[in-house]
Order: C-alpha cells, then sequence, then structure tokens
C-alpha cells in the first residue's frame, strides 16, 4: 500500500517517486498494466443515463402541461368526451415525440462523447509513449506540451524552458502525484 505524498509541493521529486512506487524513467509495462488493473481506469464514474420510461414521464413535467391536463380534466367532469379526449391524444403524441427526442439526443451525446477520447503521452522504461489517458495509471510521468490536455490531477507541474528536455521534446514533465523538475534528473 502506497503512503501518502500530501502535501506534495512540499517533496522532492525523488521522494514522490519513491511514495508512487515508481521510477525516474517512468513505470514498467508489466507494472502499468497491474496497476491498472488493480486500481482501475483513470475516468470519472458515470450515472447511469435514464431509462426509456423516465424519460417519457419527464416530459409531463412542464408547467404548460399541467395546465392542459386541469383542462382535460375539467372537460371530463362537464362531460365533453370529445374535448378530453383530443387533449389527452395531444398531450400523449407530445410526450412520444419529446421521450423519441431526448432518447436520441442523449445517444448522440454518448457517441460524442466516445469519439473525443483524450490521448497522452507517458514515459514508461525510459520511453515515450501515446496511450488513452484512461490507461493513465497513479506513478505514471505524463509529457505535456503547451495545448495539452492535463489527463488526470497531477500535484503540481513546472513547464521548462523550450530544449530543456531534449530527449523527449516536451516542455514539461509531471507525474500523477508529483513533479520532476526540468534538468533535475
Amino acid at each position: 500500500m502506497m503512503q501518502s505524498i500530501f502535501p506534495p509541493h512540499a517533496r522532492s521529486a525523488d521522494a514522490v517517486v519513491d511514495v508512487l512506487q515508481g521510477s525516474r524513467h517512468g513505470l514498467s509495462q508489466a507494472e502499468a498494466t497491474a496497476r491498472l488493473e488493480r486500481y482501475g481506469p483513470n475516468r470519472l464514474p458515470r450515472a447511469r443515463p435514464p431509462g426509456l420510461a423516465q424519460v417519457f414521464l419527464r416530459q409531463f413535467a412542464s408547467p404548460l402541461i399541467y395546465v392542459l391536463l386541469a383542462a382535460a380534466l375539467l372537460s371530463l367532469s362537464i362531460r365533453h368526451w370529445s374535448d378530453a379526449g383530443f387533449i389527452f391524444a395531444v398531450l400523449l403524441l407530445n410526450a412520444v415525440i419529446g421521450t423519441l427526442q431526448e432518447f436520441s439526443a442523449q445517444r448522440a451525446a454518448q457517441s460524442l462523447g466516445e469519439l473525443v477520447a483524450t490521448r497522452c503521452r507517458v514515459l514508461r522504461g525510459g520511453d515515450s509513449h501515446e496511450i488513452d489517458a484512461t490507461g493513465l495509471v497513479t506513478g505514471d510521468i505524463v509529457l505535456l506540451e503547451a495545448g495539452d490536455r492535463v489527463p488526470a490531477d497531477p500535484g503540481r507541474a513546472r513547464v521548462c524552458p523550450r530544449g530543456a528536455e531534449p530527449e523527449t521534446g516536451y516542455r514539461a514533465v509531471a507525474a500523477t502525484a508529483g513533479t520532476f523538475r526540468c534538468g533535475q534528473w
């Protein structure tokens, strides 16, 4: 079990690597795979999308719908069957169309979310590798360039002057829980 590294800014890079049981050359592929299996992927838990019935019932949660329902019930109470039937038919048609549109939009948004996968560069076994951000594990050394998305929650990161990391060409190096300063290693 790993010790706490907090506050990471008060520790040296070597101390952070030691606590994370890593290496200044990055984790080995075998260790990264073992940690991925042990701790799971680097992603936030997703809420279960609402079911079709729940989406259908939500279509009736509107003040205008309440007014129409009241009008339909009033029509029923004064025995105007055709008016009440027409209002109920319009309410049902509105709910069906709204459900289909909302359900379709949810599926489209989910598909777009899957298309826009974040990729990142990590140092593993001394070599730079581009991986899907969900494969990032605690102890990975993340290589960042200007404009890159930060794929995890690093404790801190320092920007290196251009050319400070000649072997990688990257300007910033961060661990998922600490920082490796340019020129430190």
